[in-house]
């Protein structure tokens, strides 16, 4: 599952223990619908799909709307741009109580395109005003939504993304052995877990690769994650080099893989707030990452590894040469690394700040919330 679906998930389960009824209603893929039925989550579909389709759009506010209605749920919570949009006007038009919106970050912030960004500048400062509440994964985000006058400050707040650390220690307890790779114990693994789309800037990160192997002959590059990009970077790869050096792992359960690395790196020309980059430090690896969105929030830069320009291979090779020639420094970062995610991104405080949310909200509307 992509981040915007590991935190459905997440809440969906956490929710549920602290006695919430949850019920999960999704759109493309069938990662989030299979991990409900396997957690007996009652699951719906709807016809959300990425690009606008208008006759489709349509189709899910009507499903949605016929969901609610039955559902006569306390609270919606709705989870990026397009569930966002339908899903916030069919339950404004079924009444319901509360309606939270996380935004996983806005596109009006985050778009490179001056027009697009000025569209959905637009379209957000209206969608949003739908919301008793809008939720933003990083301080970042939330600044630039309010300097924008997308947000406001009295209907939107930040709660960081939190991960599950006994997740994280069961799959690292699995995890797969560099021999399973065709790794020796001598190599230095450079890894990311990235979806495969221009927004992920792999470009940049094999430029990186390619900075790194000419200094460093044991490094070894290891990328897990599919997209639509494959078709450009696996030449690009062979272009710079570095092929022979690169494993593509394709889709896989990241978890089973962090323990091969000495390295995690990821290039995002823009974030929200990096689930991947919070599982590699729970896994006890140190950064090396583009200072994008909410990055900064989670690497501290020399502490917990490093912090680089967007869009500069050269700069980010050179950050992580320093981590793999000085091992005591690298696993220094990684100690520390996993120690911020205790005290500050765990799943559980995440679960904890919405579930206070939807108390606060409940008692504005009058309606006592029932879970304790």
């Amino acid at each position: 599952m992509g981040g915007a679906q590991r935190y459905v998930a997440s809440l969906a389960e956490g929710l549920r223990r602290r006695g919430f009824e949850t019920e999960i209603a999704f759109g493309l893929g069938e990662e989030l619908g299979e991990w409900s039925r396997a957690h007996n989550i009652p699951v719906h579909r709807a016809a959300l799909d990425n690009p606008i389709r208008p006759h489709k759009d349509f189709l899910a506010y009507l499903q949605l709307v016929r969901l609610m209605k039955r559902g006569r749920y306390d609270v919606v919570h709705l989870n990026s741009t397009k569930a966002g949009i339908v899903g916030l006007a069919a339950a404004r038009t079924v009444g319901i109580p509360v309606c939270v919106f996380t935004a996983h970050g806005l596109r009006s912030v985050l778009l490179p395109s001056s027009w697009r960004r000025a569209f959905w500048t637009w379209m957000e400062s209206r969608y949003t005003r739908l919301a008793d509440c809008v939720i933003e994964v990083s301080e970042h985000g939330l600044r630039a939504g309010l300097e924008k006058g997308v947000l406001s400050s009295d209907r939107s707040t930040a709660i960081h993304n939190g991960i599950s650390l006994a997740r994280i220690d069961e799959g690292l307890k699995a995890a797969k052995t560099r021999a399973e790779l065709g790794l020796s114990p001598e190599h230095l693994v450079v890894g990311t877990v990235a979806r495969l789309d221009p927004v992920k800037g792999m470009g940049y990160w094999l430029r990186a690769a390619a900075v790194v192997a000419a200094s460093e002959p044991r490094a070894r590059f290891v990328i897990v994650g599919d997209g639509p990009e494959l078709d450009k970077l696996a030449p690009l790869a062979e272009e710079l080099g570095v092929a022979p050096v690169t494993t593509w792992l394709g889709q896989q359960n990241a978890v089973l893989y962090y323990r091969l690395f000495d390295v995690f790196v990821l290039a995002s020309l823009y974030e929200g707030l990096s689930i991947a980059i919070l599982e590699a430090m729970a896994a006890g690896l140190p950064i090396v990452a583009s200072r994008v969105g909410g990055n900064p929030e989670l690497v501290s830069d020399g502490e917990t590894g490093y912090l680089v320009p967007s869009q500069d291979g050269q700069a980010m090779g050179q950050a992580i040469l320093r981590l793999l020639i000085d091992s005591e420094a690298r696993r220094a970062m990684g100690r520390r690394a996993r120690e911020r995610v205790e005290a500050e991104f765990t799943e559980e405080q995440m679960v904890a700040r919405v579930a206070a949310l939807y108390a606060d909200l409940l008692r504005a509307k009058g309606r006592a919330p029932q879970p304790g």
